[in-house]
């Protein structure tokens, strides 16, 4: 993943004539970053899509958003109200193309409402990203990439059950909150 990060921020740098072609690197990196856990990283890609693409504003300020989940603890306010601005904007700025929406859009227009639903929190969306757009297959092909994910799986999954018996039936989706995710 490394190298592959440093190849697209060459291709970025070679040229500027063509905004599209850094849009694709872009692209590339958020999730090139996201499969090495560099959540900062792929918020950077992200951050640089939904301000310069037209592609899909809706998906790309959900991208965003999610991967400012990833690193929620370590967020200051001004960063978590424009992680809930982002959220409640991502239903305005769904597309209809020749009558249809777009699939992802649909996604995550759901998940921007659970994300408010739930108290502004998500548990691990960017790894549900990974699955909803099959990275895991890609991801599979490397034991070093697969295994600190599954530690963080098994993390979140020991905290959540651990909060949730504490909590004994309240609402803890508040207090899953931790920087286990950062």
């Amino acid at each position: 993943m490394n190298e592959a990060i440093e190849w697209y921020k060459k291709s970025c740098n070679s040229q500027q004539e063509w905004p599209q072609f850094h849009h694709v690197c872009y692209w590339e990196l958020v999730w090139a970053n996201q499969y090495s856990r560099n959540w900062w990283g792929a918020l950077k890609y992200a951050s640089m899509l939904l301000e310069d693409s037209k592609w899909s504003k809706c998906f790309y300020a959900y991208q965003k958003a999610v991967l400012m989940c990833m690193v929620q603890g370590e967020l200051n306010p001004e960063q978590l109200e424009e992680q809930r601005e982002l959220m409640k904007n991502v239903p305005k700025w769904k597309q209809r193309i020749a009558g249809k929406s777009l699939p992802m859009e649909k996604f995550a227009v759901r998940k921007a409402d659970r994300f408010l639903t739930q108290g502004n929190f998500l548990v691990v969306p960017a790894l549900e990203l990974i699955y909803v757009w099959n990275g895991f297959k890609i991801l599979g092909n490397s034991w070093s990439l697969v295994e600190p994910i599954f530690v963080l799986v098994e993390q979140v999954y020991a905290q959540t059950q651990a909060e949730k018996s504490e909590c004994s039936g309240q609402n803890y989706s508040k207090l899953v909150r931790t920087e286990l995710l950062s």
